[in-house]
């Protein structure tokens, strides 16, 4: 186990889930810490909107609260300049929201999600970019 992690550090947790027709999802999430973390991935590392030369340079999202009876704050660490597309499809498949951001800079970056855009239900949000990093979370509004 690594060592505590200091005020203001964090850590990469990995999550592993499997759904009921036996398909495993892997997503690595940075958690703002006091200490370290069962799953941690590598040393303890600034908060994401530092800059630090140990944190893994990786695509990585985050979407809270989730679930959530009003809006999605979606992260995503970009680990380089990119153009990032964001698809929300219902559980029909149907897209039903589709948003593309041009040349993002290298870093974290934060999105809000309005709360009147999309109704009660279950929805996935696809995460791609143009270099071809592709993530996909489920997102529950209630």
């Amino acid at each position: 186990m690594e060592a505590p992690c200091e005020e203001g550090e964090g850590v990469f947790v990995r999550v592993d889930a499997t759904s009921s027709d036996n398909q495993t999802m892997s997503s690595t999430r940075f958690v703002e810490a006091a200490t370290s973390w069962p799953g941690q991935e590598g040393p303890c590392v600034r908060s994401s909107n530092q800059q630090d030369s140990t944190a893994p340079q990786a695509f990585r999202v985050a979407a809270f609260p989730n679930p959530t009876q009003d809006s999605w704050r979606i992260s995503v660490q970009m680990p380089q300049e990119d153009v990032l597309h964001l698809d929300f499809f219902d559980l029909s498949g149907k897209l039903v929201r589709s948003d593309r951001y041009a040349a993002l800079d290298k870093g974290a970056h934060t999105f809000h999600i309005p709360e009147n855009e999309l109704g009660t239900g279950l929805y996935f949000l696809r995460m791609t970019t143009e270099s071809g990093d592709n993530q996909i979370l489920k997102l529950v509004k209630f």
